[in-house]
């Protein structure tokens, strides 16, 4: 990011995915001014700790409060998504599969819910957890209550 964009915070504002500013600055490989940048690409690769599918270019952007809320919390590679930020500035990600409308996968496709359902590797997983931290979203409690995560709707 151009770097006159932080020389008077006061008067700047620039959306930003919070997601996309924790997975740049703490888990991907720093690519210089190269945005085309893919992993082994020359002047981008990845280490044992980034991702393999993106740069850092978050450049001199940072993450200001909203209503008096962080949009972060925790601090280096142990930052995620602050739980408590201002919901109307907050988005779900969604995985959205075709709805076949039958239990027991409560419209999961039979052959997706081993991933997608409310018992699936995206919401148990302890893996899969921690990559959707590491990559700024919030992980939602399993269930098949709406606002859950495997919830189909």
């Amino acid at each position: 990011m151009d770097p006159s964009l932080n020389m008077n915070t006061a008067d700047v504002i620039f959306p930003f995915s919070v997601g996309k500013w924790i997975a740049q600055t703490f888990h991907s490989a720093s690519c210089g001014t190269n945005a085309q940048c893919f992993a082994n690409e020359s002047g981008c690769t990845p280490t044992a700790t980034t991702n393999l599918f993106g740069c850092n270019l978050h450049g001199t952007m940072v993450l200001d409060s909203i209503n008096g809320t962080k949009p972060t919390t925790g601090s280096g590679s142990k930052t995620t998504i602050n739980p408590l930020f201002t919901p109307t500035f907050t988005r779900p990600l969604f995985e959205v599969v075709p709805n076949p409308l039958s239990p027991p996968n409560f419209g999961i496709p039979a052959n997706l819910a081993p991933l997608f359902g409310p018992t699936g590797f995206t919401c148990t997983n302890a893996t899969a957890k921690t990559d959707l931290k590491n990559y700024g979203f919030l992980v939602l409690p399993a269930g098949t209550a709406a606002g859950d995560c495997g919830h189909a709707g």
